[in-house]
């Protein structure tokens, strides 16, 4: 029973911990990209080595692409042509 215990504890120490690291790394990811400013003036090139590599890429309407970024409780969602112009943000959401 002890070890029962022990063991469920343990997992709940680690569930927490993962929730914390997670995020930490909403709140990095959103001041990332904060620091961006107008993400207009930016290339795809650009805005990758700010906010890092994507989470998700979709093909769009005349070469253009969707990409987003996301993690734990907040993800954005930004449009670029085929030229890898940034067109904006399409979507920020923070749960």
């Amino acid at each position: 029973m002890i070890a029962i215990i022990v063991i469920l504890a343990i997992l709940i120490i680690l569930g927490m911990a993962s929730y914390v690291s997670s995020t930490k790394k909403a709140v990095a990811l959103n001041q990332r990209l904060r620091e961006l400013g107008n993400v207009k003036q930016y290339s795809y090139d650009a805005i990758v080595q700010k906010l890092g590599a994507p989470s998700a890429t979709s093909a769009a309407a005349a070469g253009s692409r969707i990409v987003q970024w996301s993690a734990r409780g907040y993800c954005v969602t930004m449009t670029f042509t085929q030229d890898g112009e940034c067109l904006g943000i399409d979507s920020e959401i923070a749960t």
